[in-house]
Parts: structure tokens; C-alpha cells; sequence
């Protein structure tokens, strides 16, 4: 009986998965952007945006990338740049099998707009 507990207790550690906080940003952007003469519209708030890779036996399919992340958020919400910016890293792997990892972002997206006053 002990020994079925503990093959239980280390199959459901290798089941688990696992989260990072890479930090939190106050603007980011992949795009060159000026901001005099222009002010800031907000599109969308709690925009979320990912870029995950499988891992398919010992072998990654991939380096994620938390610029593309940040890219498929601003793109998914149609925005120029995020602002409040938190970034995640994300993985689970069922060991020689299979497994995903990668970067998340949540963020603010907003617009740049000709200033109406100039």
C-alpha cells in the first residue's frame, strides 16, 4: 500500500506544472514608436497574449520568445503598445512525452492618436 502512494505522489508531481513571474513592465512595445504630438487611447484592458512551444518527447519544438508574446497581444487587440504589463513564464511537462512552455503576457493595449489640440 505504501508503495502505490508514493508511485501516486511522484506521478502527480510530474503532472504538475509550473508558473514564473518574469517581472512587470511599464510600457512595452516591439515597435519603434515617438510619442510627442500624440496621445494615448486605450482599446482594451487584461489583454493576454502567449507564445508557447511543445516539447514532444525530450525535444523542444522551439525557443519562445517574450517580444512575440507581447506582438500577438498589441496584434490580437489591434493596438500600438501595452502598458502594465505583467510576464509569465508557463510550463508542464508528462516526462517523454509531451509538454508545452512558453512566455504569457497580460497587459493594458493602447492606441497612438494625432493630438486634436496641434
Amino acid at each position: 500500500m505504501r508503495m502505490r502512494i508514493s508511485k501516486l505522489a511522484i506521478f502527480a508531481v510530474a503532472l504538475s506544472g509550473c508558473a514564473t513571474q518574469m517581472g512587470h513592465l511599464s510600457v512595452a512595445s516591439t515597435k519603434n514608436l515617438e510619442f510627442p504630438g500624440k496621445r494615448k487611447a486605450l482599446v482594451k484592458a487584461n489583454v493576454k497574449g502567449s507564445d508557447m512551444k511543445s516539447i514532444i518527447v525530450i525535444i523542444p519544438t522551439g525557443q519562445s520568445q517574450i517580444d512575440q508574446a507581447i506582438t500577438n497581444a498589441v496584434n490580437s487587440a489591434g493596438g500600438d503598445y501595452m502598458e502594465n504589463v505583467k510576464i509569465t513564464n508557463i510550463g508542464w511537462w508528462i516526462p517523454y512525452i509531451y509538454g508545452r512552455v512558453g512566455f504569457e503576457v497580460v497587459g493594458d493595449v493602447y492606441r497612438l492618436e494625432k493630438d486634436s489640440l496641434r
